[in-house]
């Protein structure tokens, strides 16, 4: 189990579902996004919470593409 855990299969598989995670988030914060600017929010926290949430899928989404470019270069 610990050679698996090593291996470039591994982050291969955390890469993409990182990848995945990151498009999801980014694919519904864009949907919250458009909803609360059309319908308009009293939440003084909510603009906050809408750019945190782009910031967290683009950082996923990042992150499984720098995991399938390590695969690859053999790190």
């Amino acid at each position: 189990m610990t050679n698996f855990l090593t291996s470039a299969a591994f982050l291969m598989i955390v890469a993409v579902i990182m990848m995945a995670l990151g498009s999801y988030q980014i694919v519904n914060s864009v949907v919250y996004i458009r909803g609360i600017l059309h319908k308009g929010t009293n939440n003084g926290f909510m603009p906050l919470a809408m750019w945190t949430s782009l910031i967290i899928g683009l950082a996923l989404l990042i992150i499984g593409i720098a995991g399938i470019v390590m695969t690859f270069r053999g790190f």
